[in-house]
């Protein structure tokens, strides 16, 4: 049908209503039409406000329901992935005009936790736009996590996928847990407390002295106890030293809090290395250079070279300021002392095999060495055949007798039982001394 009339607007206080005037003109199809009465007018009008009616209605009706589903979010890829902390986002798709509680993430050790909402932690986060960020904190570094983002409301939570991300591996944590010196050494050994999620790639010391900063790779790792240790040798005498141990991984290095320690002066330490030797109160090595320098120069050094080139009379001088430095008494052996405590039962002191014991014209390139390089003997004395001739005590006349042999002897002078006069007033760089503690 086409209607044509005249409208006239109506208003019961919901919608605009309509009302046709009587007269309506109906067109058929086939363009036949006939003037209905005025009665039929009025029939047709109101079949067709019915209509309207109930088509309003049901526009009203759908427009004021909720759906009741549950939110559809996306969980997002992570995003500041550090050692212990990691931004996570998500996207809000639908919420089905309902009202938001909360959204965040939900995390968990393995994906079925996640996805079944066991053992998990819950971060609420924030919603801006579509976007839903969670700043997760207090996680283990190294550690592989799953995750999804959701949102709740009163239908229920929505959740999506579940995802993973592994956090990154932190600087190791190390500590020093023992220090000792002895002599012009340190030995150091460090603890690694916490890995932090990685492999250690690099470790060792660093050992500072003044402004002298030395790195100290060669260390031994024992992983039974997670410790590794070293020891610092060559240091100078009667100096302060800076340790710290330190670690790498892939995150970075890290530094242990620093230790210190200071090496003997050189009074000290060849006091410490006497010696009970066949009765014999005894140095275990050669009265060093180093503590020649100390006593009368106040030099610190590193040497462990022998004190040569000094004459009889020298060597007592140097005996009397030494004593009178440290309040003990230092004297030169007899040479029946430094025989017994030279002897124990081999043909070199210490052993059968000059090599083993002794730096002498065979070995040395006629140069002398530093004390101690070689084995000792079986009371623990070093270089009492060979690398320098010793003083002793014992005189005839002019001259005192010298035993042990040097770095140029031949092998008998090297021999336990061997000794030799020499002059009082001559010096040579290759006689020094050891001396007894009373």
């Amino acid at each position: 049908f086409i209607i044509k009339s005249d409208i006239i607007s109506l208003d019961y206080g919901l919608l605009p209503m309509f009302a046709v005037k009587p007269e309506i003109i109906i067109k058929r199809e086939d363009k036949m039409s006939d003037i209905i009465s005025v009665k039929n007018a009025k029939k047709i009008k109101i079949v067709i406000m019915k209509k309207i009616y109930c088509l309003l209605g049901l526009i009203l009706l759908f427009a004021s329901c909720k759906k009741e589903e549950r939110p559809v979010v996306l969980t997002g890829a992570p995003t500041m992935i550090e050692a212990e902390q990691v931004t996570l986002v998500g996207t809000l798709v639908d919420d089905y005009n309902s009202d938001l509680s909360e959204v965040g993430v939900l995390l968990g050790a393995t994906a079925s936790d996640v996805e079944s909402g066991t053992n998990v932690s819950k971060y609420v986060g924030t919603l801006i736009g579509t976007t839903i960020t969670s700043e997760v904190t207090g996680l283990e570094p190294g550690v592989n996590y799953y995750y999804c983002a959701f949102a709740t409301s009163e239908y229920g939570m929505g959740k999506g996928e579940v995802l993973h991300f592994e956090t990154l591996s932190d600087k190791p944590v190390i500590s020093i847990q023992n220090l000792t010196v002895e002599g012009f050494e340190i030995t150091v050994t460090a603890h690694v407390d916490d890995y932090r999620g990685a492999e250690l790639i690099k470790y060792g010391f660093i050992c500072k002295n003044g402004g002298e900063v030395t790195p100290v790779t060669n260390v031994s790792f024992d992983s039974a106890t997670d410790t590794y240790t070293t020891t610092i040798s060559g240091l100078m005498s009667n100096q302060e030293y800076e340790i710290s141990a330190y670690a790498e991984n892939i995150a970075g290095p890290s530094l242990s809090a620093p230790m210190t320690a200071k090496t003997m002066t050189y009074a000290e330490y060849y006091t410490s290395t006497f010696v009970n030797a066949n009765g014999v109160n005894i140095s275990a090595i050669e009265v060093p250079a180093g503590l020649y320098n100390e006593i009368y120069k106040n030099e610190s050094s590193k040497e462990l070279i022998p004190l040569t080139d000094k004459s009889y009379a020298e060597v007592e001088g140097f005996i009397r300021k030494l004593n009178a430095v440290t309040g003990k008494t230092f004297r030169l052996p007899t040479r029946e002392e430094w025989q017994m405590a030279a002897n124990d039962g081999n043909t070199y002191s210490g052993s059968n095999n000059i090599n083993d014991v002794a730096w002498y014209a065979g070995n040395t390139g006629n140069a002398v060495k530093a004390s101690a390089l070689l084995a000792a003997n079986a009371y623990g004395l070093y270089d009492m055949s060979g690398n320098v001739w010793e003083f002793t005590s014992t005189a005839s006349g002019e001259n005192h007798y010298i035993c042990g042999g040097c770095y140029n002897s031949t092998a008998d002078q090297c021999e336990v039982g061997h000794s030799m006069l020499y002059p009082n007033g001559s010096k040579a760089p290759h006689i020094g001394f050891r001396l007894v503690l009373e």
